[in-house]
């Protein structure tokens, strides 16, 4: 296995006890972290299976906000248009699974609202202090910086 194997299991491990220990931020970093260094598209990474990287940091994520549900000031339940974006995910799931013309399209958008639904989920939940915002926003130049190195 390479160093650079190593590193990118130790960081994303490293990231998804964090994000369940500490604060879910850290998973949301490690999410971005995995998007620049995703495996499968390195030499590296080759050897790894793939157990879709980015799905299982979602749900690390997701449970870490959930384990936190009580101590979030805001409510994505109480939020007015909630009902609305949840009751259309019923229709677009319906006509996905029953009558779509393209089946694979129509899964496609599909997943991405489910998707959309996740982020409106995870916004109001996630109040990040201004540390943390500053470690979102120097991310990913920070992870775009090898990708850059690599082509030079």
């Amino acid at each position: 296995m390479s160093l650079n194997t190593l590193f990118f299991l130790t960081v994303y491990s490293l990231g998804a006890i964090l994000a369940l220990v500490k604060d879910p931020s850290y998973g949301v970093i490690t999410y971005i972290f995995e998007y620049y260094h995703h495996p499968p598209l390195h030499w590296w990474g080759k050897s790894l299976p793939d157990p879709r990287w980015s799905f299982l940091i979602s749900i690390v994520i997701l449970i870490a906000y959930l384990m936190r549900s009580g101590s979030c000031p805001h409510s994505f339940l109480n939020a007015p248009p909630t009902k609305w974006f949840l009751l259309l995910l019923i229709p677009i799931w319906l006509v996905t699974g029953f009558s779509a013309v393209n089946p694979a399209m129509s899964e496609h958008n599909a997943v991405e609202y489910s998707k959309l639904i996740l982020l409106y989920f995870f916004y109001p939940q996630n109040n990040p202090g201004a540390t943390t915002v500053s470690t979102l926003c120097l991310d990913a130049p920070v992870q775009c910086f090898p990708l850059g190195m690599a082509h030079v």
